[in-house]
C-alpha cells in the first residue's frame, strides 16, 4: 500500500482501514516523500487509543516502508504522525496525523454447541428489558400523580383555611361590636395561637410529601441503573454474538481407491486404502492425524486444478505417533493426497480436518435488528451544515449526499450604476467589485472628490440615496447635485424630488487625510425608504438579456469534512493581528498562523491561560473584540474570513478552542475526517445518489438546454391578446409534472412566477417559450438567434434547467462506490460532530445516526430536574 504526503507535509489521504483486531498478521505501507524530506532522518510516533504515545523506526534506515505488526494492530483507532531529523537529531519537519482504524474483532476458542443457550438469555435480557421500561415508566407516572395529588390536596387545604378564617374573622368582628376591650383581645390571642397550630400542621404535610417526593426519586434512579445495567448486558451479548468464533469441520474425503497419483504423478497401487485424497480448494490450512507413514514418501502432496504437483510435505515421523500437524496448503493447491502406507493398515492415517470461522452476524440478523430498535436513532432535515451533540461513537450510521444550486437575482430598484473604474488617488485604493466600494489606504490631501456614477430620471417623483457605509464623523461619504446645483452631502440617507429629464451626478468624498479600510454599497432607488443593497441591472429585474445570472451547481466533486466539537484548525505562532488583519510582532501574545472560515452562527472562543482574545476578519474587519478574560463569544451574520490573537502565558503552548454556542467546555485538539465524492455530471439540489438491488446510482432529477443560436424549430407566434408578439417554441423537452414553475434560466424569469410579461421564458406541454416586446427587444427570429450565437460566444450561453419527468440513473464508478460505501457507515465520535463543506458552493447532506444513551439520559434527568424545580418553585407559591 502506497501512501504519499504532499509539499506541505499532510497526508493525501485522512484516514486508513486495516483488518481486524488480534489478526496474526502484518501489514506493510510504502511512504512517497517529497523530495526535500528525503535527506533527513525519520521517525513515525503513535498515539494509541488510551492515549499512550509510541515512537517506531522504518523498515531499516534507507527504507521508505513501515510494517503495522501485532503490537500496533490489536488497537481499534491510532493516530500517526512522521517527524524528520538532521544529523544533530534537531527536529525539522513534522507531517499531519493519519488516522488508522482498525475493525473490531472477538476471537473466542470455544466450540459451539447445537443448543446455545445465549439465544435464551438474549430473549430473556430483551423481555426484562422490556419490562423494566414499563416498570420505570409507571413508577414515574405513580410519583407524578401523587405529587399532583399532593399540590392540589395543599391548593385545597388553604382554601378551605382561607375560608374557615374569613368566617372566623365575620364572627369576631361581630362579636366585637358586643364584647368589651379584653374580650377582643382575648379573641385575638386565641386567633394567633389557631394560626400558629395551622402553619405547624401544613410544615409536617409539606414535609411529609417532600419525603414522598424524594422517596419516589431514588426508586426511579435504582429503576433506571437496573435498566441501564441490563442493556450494558443485551449490548455486550450482542457484541459477542456478532463476531467470530470456530468449528472444526471434517474435510471431504474425494478417493481411496486404488490410483492416487505418487510423488511423481505415477499412478501406484493402494492395496491397504493408505492413500486418502480430500478436497481443499479455498481452504488455508488443515491439520493432519500424523500415524507412522514409510520415511521415504511424502507425507501430504497438493495439486492444482489440472492434476500438476505443486509441492510435497515429509513431516519426517517414521514412529507410532497420533499428534495431529498442522499444514500451510498453497493457494492454488485444488485436493490433497494424503499418504499413510504402513506394514500395519490399522495404523493408516484416518482424519484430516480444518477449523471453519462461523459469523454470527449473518445467523443473528433478526436479533441485531431487535436491539437496533431499542437503540434511539435520529434523522436529521437536508442541509448545507449538519450539528449534533448526542452520537454514540459507532460506524452504524448512514450520511447521505445531495447537490445543489443557486442563481442569484435582483429586483431592478438598483438605479445607481458605477461606471468610473479610475477611482485611486495616492496612497487611497478604490476599488469597484459590481457596485460595492473598497476603500483602503491613506489620501495624500483633504480633497478627495471623485465621479463614480450619474442617473437621468425618467420618471418624476421621489427617490432615495443610502451608502449604509460604517464611516467616522461623517468624513466619507457619497454627495451628490442636480443638473447644476450645488453638491449636497447624502449620508446617511436622504431624498430628491427629481422631475422627468433630471440628470443627477454622484461622487465620492473623502474629508480627511488618514488611514482608511472601509467597504460601501451604494443604493438608490425609487420611493421614500432605502431599499436593501443590490447591484444595478439596467434597473428592471435581473435575469434579464443585459444581465444575466449564472446558475451555479457542484460540478467536479461534492468535497466535505466531519470534525467534533473544535473548529479552531490553525498552527499558532508568536505575534498578533491588527484590526486590518496585519501582522505584527509581540512577546506575550499568539496568533493563528494562517486565516481560517467561520460559517454563520454564534461562536464562544476560549483558552483558559488567556488574558485577552481578539477576532476579526482578515480582509473587511466585520468583527473584532477584546475582552479581558479567557472567553469571547461572537454571532456572524455572513461566512468570514477570520484571524485570531490570544494574549496568554502559556504562549506557543495555549489550548485554544472555538466551538458553537454560549458557553465554553472541556478543552478537545481539533480533528477531521476529509471526504471527496468525485461526481460524472453536475449536481443540482435534489440531486443524489441511491442504492437499488446493491449497485450505486449516480441521480439526477434535472438537466439543462444550451440555446446554440442553430435553433431550427424557433418560430414566431402572436399572443393572444395581441400585446406580446413573439413566442418561441420547442416540442421536446419533457418535464416532471407540475414543476415547470420551478425551471430557470440564465437570462430570463419564468413567466409561470412573474406572468406573461417582457423578457420571460417557460416550458409548457414539452415546448420552451420566450416572451419579448417586438419595441423593445428582438423585431425578428433571426435577430434573437443572432442573439443566442453572440451569448454563446460571449461565454454565458443561454441555458435553460428543467426538471425530467424520469430521473436519470448513472452507475457509480469504482471510486464513487468506495466512497458511497464509507458514507452507508459513516463514522462519527461520541456527542459533538459538525459535518460541512468549506466549498464556496456546499453540497447538501442528511444524516441517519445512533444516539448515545447516557447523553440522551443526561438530557431527560436535567429536563426533569429543571420540571421538578419549578413545580417545587410554585408550589412554594400557592
Amino acid at each position: 500500500m502506497m501512501i504519499k504526503i504532499n509539499d506541505e507535509r499532510g497526508f493525501e489521504q485522512s484516514t486508513l482501514y486495516f483488518g481486524y483486531l488480534e489478526e496474526n498478521n502484518s501489514t506493510t505501507i510504502e511512504f512517497e516523500f517529497p523530495e526535500y524530506l528525503e535527506k533527513y532522518n525519520k521517525k513515525l510516533n503513535f498515539m494509541l487509543a488510551d492515549g499512550t504515545t509510541v515512537c517506531k523506526l522504518f523498515d531499516d534506515i534507507n527504507s521508505n516502508k513501515f510494517t503495522f505488526t501485532r503490537d500496533l494492530l490489536k488497537f481499534n483507532k491510532l493516530q500517526m504522525a512522521i517527524e524528520f531529523f538532521d544529523t544533530n537529531e534537531d527536529l525539522i519537519y513534522r507531517t499531519s496525523i493519519l488516522t488508522i482504524r482498525i475493525s473490531d474483532s472477538i476471537i473466542c476458542d470455544d466450540d459451539v454447541t447445537e443448543d446455545d443457550p445465549k439465544i435464551i438469555i438474549l430473549d430473556e435480557l430483551i423481555q426484562k428489558v422490556n419490562e423494566l421500561n414499563t416498570e420505570t415508566t409507571e413508577n414515574e407516572a405513580t410519583r407524578e400523580s401523587n405529587e399532583q395529588t399532593r399540590i392540589s390536596n395543599e391548593n385545597t387545604r388553604i382554601s378551605n383555611e382561607n375560608k374557615r378564617i374569613e368566617e372566623e374573622n365575620k364572627r369576631i368582628s361581630a362579636e366585637s361590636t358586643r364584647v368589651s376591650n379584653e374580650e377582643k383581645r382575648v379573641e385575638s390571642e386565641n386567633l394567633r395561637i389557631t394560626q400558629e397550630e395551622t402553619r405547624q400542621s401544613n410544615e409536617s404535610t409539606r414535609t411529609s410529601n417532600e419525603e414522598i417526593r424524594e422517596e419516589n426519586e431514588t426508586q426511579r434512579i435504582a429503576n433506571e441503573e437496573i435498566r441501564q445495567e441490563n442493556a450494558n448486558q443485551l449490548s455486550s451479548t450482542i457484541e459477542k454474538k456478532m463476531n467470530k468464533t470456530t468449528e472444526k469441520v471434517n474435510l471431504i474425503e474425494v478417493s481411496t481407491e486404488s490410483g492416487a497419483k505418487g510423488i511423481n504423478g505415477n499412478v501406484v497401487e493402494n492395496p491397504a486404502n493408505t492413500f486418502k485424497t480430500f478436497n481443499v480448494e479455498g481452504i488455508n490450512e488443515v491439520y493432519v492425524n500424523g500415524r507412522n507413514h514409510w520415511p521415504n514418501e511424502p507425507l501430504v502432496i497438493f495439486y492444482d486444478n489440472t492434476d500438476a504437483l505443486i509441492s510435497y510435505i515429509d513431516t519426517g515421523v517414521n514412529s507410532q505417533t497420533c499428534q495431529d500437524f498442522k499444514v500451510e496448503v498453497p493457494e492454488n493447491a485444488v485436493n490433497m493426497i494424503v499418504n499413510g502406507r504402513t506394514s500395519d493398515p490399522i495404523e493408516a492415517i484416518s482424519s484430516a480436518y480444518y477449523y471453519k470461522y462461523l459469523d454470527f452476524k449473518d445467523s443473528f440478523n433478526n436479533e441485531i435488528e431487535r436491539v437496533l430498535k431499542l437503540i434511539p436513532s435520529r434523522t436529521t432535515q437536508i442541509s448545507e451544515t449538519i450539528d449534533i451533540d448526542d452520537s454514540s461513537e459507532s460506524d452504524l450510521n448512514e450520511l447521505k449526499a445531495f447537490g445543489n444550486s443557486k442563481q442569484g437575482s435582483t429586483t431592478g430598484a438598483q438605479l445607481l450604476e458605477i461606471t468610473n473604474d479610475d477611482l485611486d488617488n495616492g496612497d487611497l485604493k478604490v476599488t469597484n467589485n459590481n457596485g460595492i466600494l473598497r476603500i483602503v489606504g491613506t489620501p495624500p490631501d483633504v480633497n478627495y472628490n471623485k465621479q463614480i456614477g450619474t442617473f437621468v430620471c425618467e420618471e418624476s417623483g421621489v427617490y432615495c440615496l443610502k451608502d449604509n457605509v460604517s464611516r467616522i464623523d461623517e468624513r466619507i461619504r457619497i454627495i451628490y447635485r442636480i443638473n447644476d446645483s450645488n453638491w449636497i452631502n447624502g449620508n446617511p440617507s436622504y431624498l430628491l424630488e427629481l422631475q422627468a429629464g433630471d440628470i443627477v451626478h454622484f461622487n465620492l468624498r473623502v474629508d480627511s487625510v488618514q488611514y482608511f479600510d472601509e467597504t460601501m454599497k451604494p443604493m438608490f432607488n425609487k420611493g421614500t425608504t432605502a431599499l436593501e443593497w443590490e447591484p444595478y441591472t439596467g434597473g428592471n429585474p435581473s435575469p434579464n438579456p443585459d444581465y444575466p445570472q449564472e446558475i451555479e451547481s457542484i460540478k467536479d466533486s461534492i468535497t466535505f469534512k466531519r470534525i467534533g466539537k473544535n473548529y479552531f484548525n490553525s498552527e499558532i505562532e508568536m505575534g498578533g493581528y491588527t484590526a486590518a488583519g496585519i501582522k505584527y510582532a509581540s512577546n506575550t501574545r499568539v496568533r493563528s498562523v494562517n486565516s481560517f472560515i467561520l460559517k454563520p452562527g454564534t461562536y464562544t472562543i476560549s483558552c483558559p491561560t488567556a488574558t485577552a482574545i481578539a477576532i476579526n476578519s482578515a480582509y473587511e474587519n466585520k468583527e473584532q473584540t477584546i475582552y479581558d478574560n479567557n472567553v469571547l463569544t461572537i454571532t456572524l451574520e455572513e461566512e468570514q474570513n477570520c484571524v485570531l490573537t490570544v494574549e496568554t502565558t502559556d504562549l506557543l503552548n495555549a489550548k485554544i478552542q472555538i466551538e458553537k454556542g454560549t458557553e465554553a467546555t472541556e478543552y478537545e485538539p481539533y480533528h477531521e475526517d476529509k471526504y471527496t465524492l468525485p461526481v460524472q455530471e453536475e449536481m443540482l439540489e435534489e440531486d443524489t445518489f441511491e442504492k437499488i438491488d446493491g449497485n450505486w446510482y449516480e441521480v439526477h432529477n434535472r438537466t439543462f438546454y444550451e440555446c446554440t443560436g442553430e435553433e431550427n424549430w424557433l418560430r414566431e407566434e402572436i399572443n393572444s391578446s395581441g400585446k406580446y408578439r413573439y413566442g418561441f417554441y420547442n416540442y421536446q423537452f419533457g418535464t416532471a409534472k407540475n414543476r415547470y414553475s420551478e425551471s430557470i434560466c440564465t437570462h430570463f424569469k419564468n413567466f409561470n412566477q412573474y406572468g406573461v410579461v417582457d423578457n420571460t421564458f417557460g416550458i409548457e406541454q414539452k415546448s420552451i417559450r420566450f416572451n419579448f416586446n417586438p419595441l423593445k427587444t428582438f423585431n425578428s427570429v433571426e435577430e434573437f438567434k443572432n442573439w443566442l450565437v453572440e451569448q454563446k460566444n460571449g461565454g454565458i450561453p443561454v441555458r435553460i434547467y428543467y426538471y425530467l419527468e424520469t430521473p436519470t440513473k448513472l452507475p457509480c464508478t469504482a471510486e464513487q462506490i468506495t466512497v458511497l460505501n464509507q458514507l452507508e457507515q459513516f463514522s462519527l465520535d461520541k456527542g459533538i460532530n459538525h459535518i460541512y463543506s468549506d466549498d464556496e458552493l456546499s453540497p447538501k447532506f442528511q444524516l441517519k445516526y445512533y444516539q448515545d444513551i447516557n447523553i440522551l439520559l443526561d438530557k431527560i434527568n436535567k429536563n426533569i430536574a429543571d420540571v421538578s424545580a419549578q413545580l417545587i418553585e410554585g408550589g412554594s407559591n400557592v
